[in-house]
């Protein structure tokens, strides 16, 4: 035992470090683009729905069979320049909705 460090601090006190998990939500906006990239893996496919009102972007996730559950709905306000014909989504294998346009 080390006197200069307290028993709180000995390494067999210390807890493990959570493991690094991607940030839920990510936006980029530059001049070229603006993308927003939302975590849903714990919807299925046909329970995420992306609606588009003028620049009102809306992310909703909604579990069909858990009645229990509650759903999410993320809103997000498109820049003015948004060229919002070209807007385009995907969803990938991890389940990460990405959504963007130039």
């Amino acid at each position: 035992v080390d006197p200069l460090v307290p028993s709180s601090l000995a390494p067999s006190s210390l807890l493990p470090l959570p493991s690094f998990h991607p940030p839920l939500i990510v936006i980029e906006n530059t001049a070229e683009k603006f993308t927003v990239s939302v975590d849903v893996s714990h919807f299925k496919p046909e329970e995420v729905k992306v609606n588009l009102n003028g620049n009102d972007l809306t992310i909703e996730g909604d579990h069909e069979e858990k009645s229990d559950e509650i759903g999410t709905i993320k809103r997000f306000i498109l820049p003015e320049d948004t060229n919002l014909d070209s807007l385009r989504s995907s969803l990938s294998d991890e389940g990460h909705l990405t959504i963007e346009a130039p």
